[in-house]
């Protein structure tokens, strides 16, 4: 988080949180739906972490440019 703050300022911060509550979510949908994880679980958790990351750390870059 230290080096996320220190190359984007709080858009990386914004964009590590983004990605540690999507794999949170899709952790408990998991559980919920399937009663554990299996490497199918944890790959769809990469790629939605990814997503995540990716959009918020858009809207926090053009948030930060006004």
């Amino acid at each position: 988080t230290a080096a996320a703050y220190l190359a984007l300022g709080i858009a990386g911060v914004a964009v590590i949180l983004a990605s540690i509550i999507s794999a949170l979510l899709v952790l408990r949908s998991a559980n919920r739906n399937f009663g554990g994880i299996s490497g199918d679980v944890m790959g769809a958790s990469n790629e939605i972490g990814r997503i995540f990351a990716l959009v918020t750390g858009v809207v926090a870059v053009i948030l930060c440019m006004r």
